[in-house]
């Protein structure tokens, strides 16, 4: 029953928009037209009736607003399964924190991450969730949510409302700059956990960093995980790529998702 409640929850909550799609890192150009008035109790009516949920106390959803600051707060309490989720949403920069719950069988597991939402359009929603704690970047997407049930996915499935609610009412002009400049310099454990071949290999002169950084590793690996936080993912030959441009130039870092971890093979600047 937990097993099947749990898929259920993680498959509706990231296949169907119950919010309006939104790009958050599009730019407008009028600020006003795009604040957004969404009722609270509406966005609670459809997410219990999409998971079958009668009692509607078992669902909350409630929003505070402190100056540049919107605090979301999701709770799902069943008989099965407990799920909270505080996101915290700064206006300014457009930046997401997230910290999560899951209570099943009298065990609790919190985490607390940084979201950075790619897709939230019709039937897709795609967000890296990179956890505050050891550093690991998780790419959460509608194929991730069907077949997998490690916390992250759980957490993010319901935190979805309530990051798709913050952004669709509370959304400015992007300010994508200030986004991407706030971590720059934190290397993410996949990077820095990379042995000394690996990095050598990465620092050969035909990767040509020098048109985009300084050829050190120290430099490079802010690079490469500056490109992992907000690169496009595609398919690449057996394993993934992440892609961004900087400096007029395509970044491209390689990687396998071995049991929801990253593991980084490669990375270079495209002629």
């Amino acid at each position: 029953m937990m097993k099947k409640f749990l898929i259920k929850l993680i498959v509706i909550t990231m296949l169907i928009s119950l919010v309006p799609s939104v790009d958050p890192l599009k730019s407008y150009a009028n600020d006003e037209a795009n604040t957004i008035e969404y009722n609270t109790i509406e966005v609670e009516n459809e997410i219990l009736q999409e998971l079958g949920i009668d009692d509607t106390e078992q669902f909350d959803l409630n929003v505070e607003q402190d100056n540049d600051l919107v605090t979301v707060y999701t709770d799902i309490n069943t008989t099965d399964v407990h799920v909270s989720t505080v996101i915290y949403y700064d206006t300014i920069t457009e930046s997401i924190l997230l910290h999560g719950t899951v209570e099943e069988d009298g065990e609790k597991i919190s985490h607390e991450y940084e979201v950075i939402v790619h897709t939230n359009e019709g039937q897709e929603f795609s967000a890296t969730f990179v956890d505050q704690t050891d550093g690991e970047i998780y790419d959460i997407d509608t194929l991730e949510a069907q077949s997998s049930a490690l916390p992250v996915v759980i957490i993010a499935a319901v935190a979805r409302y309530g990051i798709s609610y913050a952004i669709k009412k509370y959304g400015r002009k992007a300010t994508t700059n200030a986004i991407r400049s706030r971590n720059f310099d934190k290397v993410l454990s996949s990077v820095s956990r990379l042995d000394a071949n690996s990095r050598k290999h990465i620092l050969d002169p035909k990767h040509d960093w020098h048109k985009v950084t300084k050829n050190n590793w120290d430099d490079v690996a802010k690079v490469m995980s500056h490109v992992m936080r907000y690169g496009k993912e595609d398919p690449y030959k057996s394993a993934r790529k992440k892609t961004l441009m900087m400096n007029g130039h395509t970044i491209t870092v390689t990687f396998v998702r071995e049991n929801g971890k990253i593991k980084i093979s490669n990375g270079w600047v495209n002629k």
